[in-house]
């Protein structure tokens, strides 16, 4: 069990006292493991700023979308090929300007 503070070490001139036999787990989970979370941490956050900038993709409702050329849409009127063709082209675009903006390393 992890002790709930850090266990003192014994006093020398008291021979009675030994160490605490947790103190190796206060050490490895205290000292360790917690010290390596946070600095973990950091590039997480990072990471996460640096996809902050897809969240308009990543919010993208795909019924809405299809809806937009189908009767459905704003106009009530289904969306001509040429319009499609466009908006194809204009994905097209995208992604490249996305694909080059998604870091290889964090």
């Amino acid at each position: 069990m992890i002790p709930p503070e850090k266990p003192l070490p014994p006093d020398k001139n008291d021979k009675t006292k030994f160490l605490d036999e947790n103190a190796w787990l206060w050490e490895a989970f205290q000292e360790d493991l917690l010290i390596n979370l946070n600095r973990a941490i950091v590039p997480l956050s990072e990471y996460v700023e640096t996809y902050r900038a897809f969240e308009e993709e990543n919010n993208l409702d795909p019924d809405k979308y299809v809806a937009k050329f189908t009767e459905e849409g704003d106009g009530k009127t289904p969306a001509t090929p040429q319009e499609i063709q466009n908006d194809i082209y204009k994905q097209i675009q995208n992604e490249e300007k996305l694909l080059d903006r998604i870091p290889m390393e964090i």
